[in-house]
C-alpha cells in the first residue's frame, strides 16, 4: 500500500504556481519539484510493476470551502488521461477500481502482465517535431538488437552519414532565408541563448537529445541550428562558442548522456560539421548529422521513467527508479510472455489482498 497526499480544492492549484515562482527566485529548477500527478503517477507505477496493491490518496483540503464533488472530478480528469497511457496495452477497467471513502480516494491496482512506463524517453521523427514512441514501438525497437543478436551479425547502421539529405551552401553567398522545409529527416533549430548546449540550457540539450534519438531510430537525419522553423537563417556566434567547445559540449552533455545499445562513434554514428554564413568565420551554422539505425535496438533520450517498490531499513516500501539495464529485461520479457496470456494481471501478495480486501468492506 501506498500513500500520496493531495489537494484538490481551487486554491492548490495557485498554490502549486506560487511554489514554483519561489523556487525560480531562489534560482532553484521549478520543474525539479513533483506535481501531485507526477507523485500519482510514480506511486501507482511502482505498484503496477510490483505485483499491484493499493494507492490511498487523503485530501488534504477536504473542509476548505474550495473542496466539492466537482473538484474531484476535475482532478479525476487530468489524472485518468495518464493513467490510461501508462498501463497501455492494458485496459483502465481491467487494472483500475477507484472507490471513495471520507476524506480518501482509493485506487485499488491489478498489476498488468507487461511492465509499465511513465514515459520512454524514446523518439520517432515527425514532419514538424518528434514523437514519443508508443509501447508496441518500444518493443519493436527493442527486440530488434535481440535478433540481430540471434541471427547473423548485421550492422547497426541502416542509413550511413554519407546518405543523409545535404546541407545548403552557405559560404559562398550570404543566405537570409533556405528554401527548406522540416520532415522527418531535416530539423530546423534556432536558440535565442548566445550559448549552446552548456550546463545552462537544459532545453536545449533535452531538444537536441529527442532530435537525434528520433533521426537514430528511424532513417536517420541532419538538425540545422542557427535556422529559425520557418527557414530564416540567423546563425551562431563563435565568438561566444567555439567550434571545440560546441563539439565537447554536444558529446559530453548528449551524446554520452543518452542510452545507446553501442558505442556511439563520430563520423559512423553522429557528426558534426559547421558552415559559414556569407564567408564569415564568426557566424555559422551547426550541422549535427545522425545516422539511421533501426537494428540497434532503439536510441534514448535519456532512460525511461518507471518505477518499482522497494523496501528501505525503516521496512517501508518506496518507489525508486528502474536503471535501464533492468527495465529493458523487463520489457523484453514481459513483451514475450505476459502479454501471450490471457490473464488480466499477476497475483497479489497475500498482505497486498488482505489490505484491499479491508479497505473494500
Amino acid at each position: 500500500m501506498q500513500h500520496c497526499p493531495i489537494a484538490i480544492g481551487s486554491d492548490a492549484a495557485k498554490q502549486q504556481k506560487k511554489g514554483k515562482n519561489r523556487r525560480k527566485k531562489e534560482g532553484l529548477n521549478a520543474e525539479d519539484e513533483e506535481s501531485t500527478e507526477e507523485r500519482i503517477l510514480k506511486q501507482a507505477c511502482a505498484l503496477l510493476n510490483s505485483g499491484g496493491g493499493l494507492l490511498v490518496m487523503k485530501i488534504t483540503d477536504f473542509h476548505c470551502s474550495t473542496t466539492s464533488a466537482n473538484s474531484l472530478d476535475e482532478f479525476w480528469k487530468k489524472i485518468e488521461p495518464k493513467l490510461i497511457d501508462l498501463i497501455r496495452p492494458s485496459r483502465y477497467d481491467d487494472i483500475f477500481d477507484r472507490r471513495e471513502q471520507s476524506d480518501e480516494i482509493l485506487l485499488f491496482i491489478n498489476a498488468p502482465p507487461h511492465i509499465c512506463t511513465i514515459k520512454y524517453n524514446l523518439s520517432l521523427p515527425g514532419d514538424s517535431s518528434v514523437l514519443e514512441a508508443s509501447y508496441h514501438e518500444t518493443v519493436d525497437l527493442l527486440n530488434k538488437e535481440t535478433q540481430q543478436c540471434r541471427r547473423r551479425k548485421l550492422p547497426s547502421v541502416t542509413v550511413p552519414l554519407k546518405e543523409l539529405p545535404e546541407v545548403p551552401d552557405f559560404s559562398t553567398q550570404k543566405v537570409s532565408v533556405l528554401d527548406l522545409k522540416e520532415s522527418k529527416r531535416i530539423q530546423l533549430k534556432h536558440f535565442s541563448s548566445k550559448t549552446l548546449l552548456d550546463s545552462n540550457n537544459r532545453t536545449q540539450r533535452e531538444g537536441i537529445r529527442k532530435q537525434i534519438s528520433a533521426f537514430a531510430n528511424a532513417e536517420g537525419g541532419v538538425i540545422l541550428l542557427g535556422v529559425e522553423d520557418d527557414g530564416k537563417v540567423c546563425g551562431l556566434d563563435l565568438r561566444e562558442n567555439g567550434e571545440d567547445y560546441i563539439v565537447r559540449n554536444l558529446q559530453e552533455r548528449i551524446i554520452q548522456k543518452m542510452y545507446w545499445s553501442l558505442d556511439p562513434e563520430r563520423g559512423s554514428h553522429w557528426d558534426v560539421q559547421f558552415f559559414p554564413i556569407g564567408g564569415s568565420e564568426a557566424n555559422v551554422i551547426v550541422a549535427i548529422s545522425v545516422a539511421g539505425m533501426r537494428r540497434a535496438g532503439g536510441v534514448f533520450a535519456k532512460s525511461p521513467k518507471s518505477f518499482k517498490l522497494v523496501q528501505g531499513e525503516d521496512g517501508q516500501q518506496s518507489p525508486l527508479p528502474l536503471d535501464f539495464k533492468e527495465w529493458k529485461q523487463k520489457m523484453l520479457s514481459t513483451s514475450r510472455e505476459g502479454l501471450q496470456s490471457d490473464s488480466k494481471g499477476i497475483k497479489m501478495n497475500a498482505v497486498t489482498f488482505d489490505l484491499i480486501n479491508y479497505y473494500k468492506t
